[in-house]
């Protein structure tokens, strides 16, 4: 729970604060935790209490899910656009040599390729 809520006043989790709002948020925490109480209710406690600023990640409802959702938009157009350059790119290079508008090579040359390779071997 500590992991999920921000120090007010120097903006780091609770976990990892050391200021006395933490340490006050800490001893309400553990006096909560042994009453019984569920973590939406401690949350929505101290929300009341201090506002949404003391939540670590933001709420996903009203103008505050368009922390959420804007990442994930903009990934997608990202990879849209890369994928439509990759494509765009691919059909502008040339393609494989093609072959000559007589058809095959002629035998002289052909014995002269076969003959060139031979010596290779």
């Amino acid at each position: 729970m500590q992991t999920q809520l921000m120090c007010i006043t120097c903006r780091v989790p609770i976990d990892q604060s050391e200021s006395r709002f933490a340490q006050h948020v800490r001893v309400f925490l553990h006096q909560k935790c042994a009453a019984g109480w569920t973590g939406t209710q401690v949350k929505d406690t101290l929300v009341r209490q201090f506002g949404e600023e003391i939540l670590a990640a933001p709420p996903k409802h009203g103008f505050s899910l368009l922390a959420w959702v804007v990442p994930g938009a903009v990934l997608l157009a990202g990879i849209g656009i890369a994928a439509a350059l990759a494509l765009r790119w691919s059909r502008s290079r040339p393609g494989p040599p093609r072959s000559p508008p007589g058809g095959d090579l002629d035998a002289a040359l052909a014995a002269r390729i076969d003959a060139d390779l031979a010596g290779f071997e």
